[in-house]
This record gives structure tokens, C-alpha cells and sequence, in this order.
């Protein structure tokens, strides 16, 4: 008796199982059934045309004992991939200059066989903040097939959330010669993604008061972005604060030529200077002029006169 076999195509299942019927030339009439213990792939990878190896076959029924036959046989099917769907999560986060999103895309149609692995993941169509932004997933299939024993389709999922970074900017402000103004000069730093291009801004920054001092505190205010990633950003700050120090500047006062009779006092009008380097609304208003050696009883002759102090507005600037 020679006892054929055929196999049935399937769809990767993860293993090497094969179904098989049998067929065989008996003498038309005679009752016999063909049975077999196994039916299995050369292995358990897709492809066309595959070797199938039957063993076991066995005979039984009223007229098998007229016969003799082989206990295997082979036949060739296909194993076809497994179609499995892969679709992305939905995903939020704070803008981070990057298109990575922490979902995980998950099978939602089909499923992984045996001890077959799969690595997926999503990202965003782009970097910018936005809603309703598209999430595409993608990845690859372990299955000690070059991910062959699976046809994957995937599908985007179309509610990505990118939520705006908040920038907070801060201030350096600079030293300065006392000027007799509160005007500072500041420079603004943030914490921006690298590589993101902004400008900030600010519309005024003054000194606590125009005087000279250490550690003076600067106000920083009217704080605004703007540039290319600008909005990718929501500003968390519209003013801020620095030190600095205003150092004193130079004032020269200088005395006025003066005369008197030998015999009689000297005295200084307060009008008898004049001054350099005054700012702003600072004035001298009077000054202490002393003859130095034209004391009591001194003789004619020419005299050193000196601005030995001052009194004013804004003096301790100086």
C-alpha cells in the first residue's frame, strides 16, 4: 500500500505543527484506515513550500492485513505570516525639544506566538508644543526570523499632546560709576532646551536709588520672549531682581583767590570755589576755605587758600 500524504497551508502559530490528510491506493472496495502519530515543518518559521515530514502512519480496518506500507511520508505546504496591528497610546508631555514619547504602543489585532519578542515604541510627527498631534508607531518583532514570521501594520494614533516648557528667566546686572540716575544695565539668561532659538527682553531696570553703594538691588521688569521656539514656552517670570554695586565718581572743588589789608581778618564767602564732575541734580552749597599760615597777626604776603570741606546735596556720591 503506498500511503501519500497532503499537507494543510497555515498561518504562523509558533511552532511546527502540521495538519495533514492521507490518501493511499488500495484495492477499490477494500476497508481500511490510514492514521499517523505526527505531521510536523521542517521548523516553525513562514515560508512557501515547505517540507512536511509524516511519521507514525498506521493501518488499520477489516482488510488492512493484506497489505504492507511505509510508516512516513512528506508532503510540502506554506506557513503564511501572522498579521498582528500595532497601534500608538495616547501620549502628554512638557515640551522638551524632542519628537520621544513615553507611551508604548501596544498589539491590537493578532498576537505575539510562543516565546516570540517584540520591541515598539511612538514618537510625535514634530517637536513643537500642540494637541491633537500625530504619534507613529514603530519597533521590530524577535522571532529568530528576521521578524519574518509576522506582517505588521501600523497604525498612528492622532491625539498627541505637546504641553508648553515654562522659561524662567533671570538677570546679571552690571556695576556703574554713580551717574545720578537709577538707569542699570542687566543681561537675561534662561533655562531653554538647548539649541532653541529665543531672545529675551525687558523693558526697564533700575537700581533701588541712584546713590553709590555695594550689593544694591536691581529691579528687572517688563520681561518678554520672543523668536522661532518662542512658543514652545509659557513665560514663568515678567521681572526679576539682581545686584550691583554704583562706585563713586571724582569731584574737584576748587578755592577762589581771595585778598585783605594787612591788620584785618580774612574771611571766605561760601561763593568763593568753583567745582568739576557734579551730576544730576547734586549741588555744593557751601564749602569750608581755609588760608593755611594767614592766622592772626600774619604778614602781607601770598597765601595758600584750601577747600578743607563741603556741604551739599548728594555729596556722599563723591
Amino acid at each position: 500500500l503506498h500511503v501519500s500524504a497532503t499537507a494543510q497551508d497555515k498561518v504562523y502559530d509558533g511552532t511546527a505543527t502540521a495538519t495533514v490528510s492521507l490518501s493511499d491506493d488500495r484495492l477499490s472496495g477494500d476497508a481500511l484506515t490510514t492514521g499517523y502519530s505526527t505531521a510536523a515543518f521542517s521548523d516553525q518559521n513562514a515560508g512557501t513550500a515547505k517540507t512536511v515530514s509524516v511519521s507514525g502512519i498506521s493501518l488499520s480496518g477489516a482488510d488492512a492485513g493484506n497489505y504492507t506500507f511505509d510508516s512516513t511520508a512528506s508532503a510540502t505546504a506554506s506557513i503564511a505570516p501572522l498579521p498582528i496591528t500595532v497601534s500608538a497610546a495616547d501620549n502628554s508631555k512638557t515640551y522638551d525639544g524632542t519628537t520621544s514619547a513615553a507611551a508604548s504602543p501596544t498589539i491590537t489585532t493578532g498576537a505575539l506566538q510562543g516565546s516570540d519578542t517584540a520591541a515598539f515604541s511612538e514618537l510625535y510627527d514634530t517637536r513643537d508644543m500642540g494637541n491633537g498631534k500625530t504619534l507613529t508607531p514603530s519597533g521590530s518583532v524577535s522571532d529568530g526570523n528576521g521578524g519574518n514570521n509576522y506582517t505588521v501594520t501600523y497604525a498612528a494614533d492622532n491625539n498627541g499632546i505637546i504641553l508648553p516648557a515654562t522659561l524662567t528667566v533671570t538677570a546679571t546686572a552690571a556695576n556703574k560709576p554713580y551717574d545720578g540716575t537709577t538707569a542699570a544695565s542687566v543681561t537675561l539668561s534662561d533655562n531653554r532646551i538647548s539649541g532653541d532659538v529665543l531672545t529675551d527682553s525687558y523693558v526697564s531696570a533700575d537700581f533701588a536709588d541712584k546713590n553709590a553703594g555695594t550689593g544694591k538691588n536691581v529691579s528687572v521688569s517688563g520681561i518678554s520672549i520672543s523668536g522661532p521656539d518662542a512658543g514652545n514656552y509659557v513665560l514663568g517670570n515678567t521681572v526679576a531682581s539682581a545686584s550691583a554695586d554704583i562706585s563713586p565718581v571724582s569731584l574737584t572743588i576748587t578755592a577762589q583767590d581771595a585778598s585783605t589789608t594787612y591788620g584785618q581778618t580774612v574771611t571766605f564767602a561760601g561763593s568763593e570755589f568753583t567745582t568739576s564732575g557734579l551730576l544730576g541734580a547734586d549741588t555744593v552749597a557751601s564749602v569750608t576755605l581755609i588760608s593755611t599760615g594767614a592766622g592772626a597777626g600774619a604778614g602781607a604776603g601770598t597765601y595758600p587758600i584750601i577747600a578743607s570741606s563741603a556741604t551739599g546735596i548728594g555729596l556722599g556720591n563723591y
